[in-house]
């Protein structure tokens, strides 16, 4: 195990439960993290707005991380990653949550950066019309609720 590396990650992700609790909107205590960061729901004690605590089975993360395949586009869904998709939408339409995470563009999830929030147009679409970008923390954005 690298502890440099696992303590960065746990400062990391201090800093960003941290502010998500400092932040300006707690209606409903819960958030969606768009990657795989998952300690911030335990740091924030707030439940995950979707079914999905972890992004890696609503995209082809693993087949691309080991493929070596270095971009994203939707059309490469395969059914189950389409209704895994789906529930995740569903979900956020339903459940708002008062935060949502966007891991794309950090440096600390290289292999998440193909998977940018634009790259899924009823994803992004809803992220802008629902979020404010609130802050962001080693390319780490956090968005609240409008």
């Amino acid at each position: 195990m690298n502890n440099k590396l696992d303590t960065a990650n746990n400062y990391l992700s201090k800093s960003i439960s941290d502010s998500i609790l400092k932040g300006p909107i707690h209606n409903n205590n819960s958030l969606f993290i768009w990657g795989n960061f998952s300690q911030v729901y335990y740091y924030t004690k707030y439940k995950p707005a979707t079914p999905f605590v972890v992004c890696e089975y609503i995209i082809p993360y693993w087949n691309n991380r080991y493929s070596n395949i270095k971009d994203f586009d939707i059309n490469t869904l395969n059914s189950q990653q389409k209704e895994n998709y789906n529930i995740m939408l569903d979900s956020l339409y339903k459940n708002k949550p008062d935060y949502i995470v966007d891991t794309s563009d950090s440096k600390h999830f290289k292999y998440w950066n193909i998977y940018k929030i634009n790259k899924l147009p009823e994803f992004y679409t809803f992220l802008q019309n629902e979020y404010k970008l609130y802050l962001t923390i080693d390319g780490i954005k956090i968005y609240h609720k409008l």
